[in-house]
């Protein structure tokens, strides 16, 4: 039990380092585009928002992977928890920028989470 905790504590951690530095990195190539939006523009430059959901995926990804490594087999529900803590996290996230970026992000940030920690989180045991 503490273990697979532990899994879904430390995978949420993993999946918010990533993207706080996936992020900054990103800001280096947008800063335009980030200070005009921090400044109540709404973002919708498509080359941003699609490499700002790759790099969601990619988070999602490893924090399936931390997960899985942590659990070693046990509770198969910790990344199902992690998943949904993500979710949660990602709606109330999603739901303070909604009327600033476009529908087609929010949708597919929010549906491809859950999937993408899960399948990180399966594929660390298909060796």
């Amino acid at each position: 039990m503490k273990r697979s905790l532990l899994a879904v504590v430390l995978g949420f951690g993993a999946w918010v380092l990533c993207w706080l530095t996936l992020n900054a990195l990103l800001g280096h190539f947008f800063a335009d585009e980030l200070a005009a939006f921090e400044a109540g523009a709404p973002l919708s430059r498509t080359s941003y928002l699609l490499l700002a959901l790759a790099a969601s995926l990619f988070c999602s990804f490893a924090a399936g992977r931390v997960c899985a490594a942590l659990r070693r087999g046990r509770s198969p529900l910790a990344p199902i928890f992690l998943a949904a803590l993500l979710l949660a996290t990602g709606i109330a996230v999603q739901a303070g920028v909604w009327s600033r970026m476009p529908l087609w992000n929010h949708l597919s940030f929010l549906a491809l989470l859950v999937p993408v920690v899960v399948a990180g989180d399966r594929t660390a045991f298909k060796r």
